[in-house]
């Protein structure tokens, strides 16, 4: 995937006694999850920079055939160029491949496995069936959520709850005093525990 808001991957090898290695550029910077643990919630206009820049890494991904799988704070990286937010969408580690022209990665990436963090799985993720781009959606409206309020949607001591709460509880509502009607119905839409009734890009 070739474009400035995902990491580069210059080469990869097999190196004998070390095993699989891949070179990738360097990032100075730091992680939205760092991000968020020292200034979250984060100024309306830095969220909109940084969310359409995971938009348009997720849309370039999606038409590649690629569902992220994984998407989280911790994945995201904030680089500064020209004074301003750069993000690098990163680690497609568990990545699954939707196009049939790489039917050896479909094998790979199959359902009935699950895989990812909690905290922002998708309903249909913490099930283990199949998925499509809108389990990217749903983890995208978890982490949006976060940015704008300072907390996550579900916070379960262990994962097996925070998987149930991903199934069966409806998020909390923004706080209608400080958020616009449109900003909740948006969050609720990528939210929706249906994938057909979420946002389809």
């Amino acid at each position: 995937i070739n474009h400035e808001n995902v990491v580069f991957i210059a080469d990869f090898d097999i190196e004998p006694g070390i095993g699989p290695y891949f070179v990738m550029e360097f990032l100075d910077g730091c992680s939205l999850r760092e991000t968020l643990d020292a200034e979250a919630p984060l100024p309306s206009e830095r969220i909109a920079t940084i969310c359409e820049q995971i938009c348009q890494a997720l849309a370039v991904a999606h038409r590649s055939g690629v569902v992220h799988r994984d998407l989280k704070p911790e994945n995201i990286s904030i680089v500064q160029r020209n004074g301003r937010d750069r993000i690098k969408l990163l680690d497609f580690g568990i990545a699954k491949i939707t196009r049939d022209n790489f039917p050896e990665a479909r094998e790979l990436t199959r359902s009935g496995r699950v895989l990812g963090t909690p905290r922002y799985f998708s309903p249909e993720q913490a099930q283990g069936k199949d998925i499509d781009h809108r389990s990217d959606i749903y983890s995208f409206g978890i982490i949006l959520y976060e940015m704008l309020t300072g907390k996550p949607t579900f916070d379960g001591q262990t994962p097996e709850e925070m998987i149930l709460q991903h199934l069966t509880m409806e998020p909390p509502s923004l706080n209608p005093d400080k958020f616009p009607d449109e900003l909740e119905d948006l969050v609720a839409w990528m939210l929706a525990k249906k994938p057909d009734e979420r946002p389809d890009d």
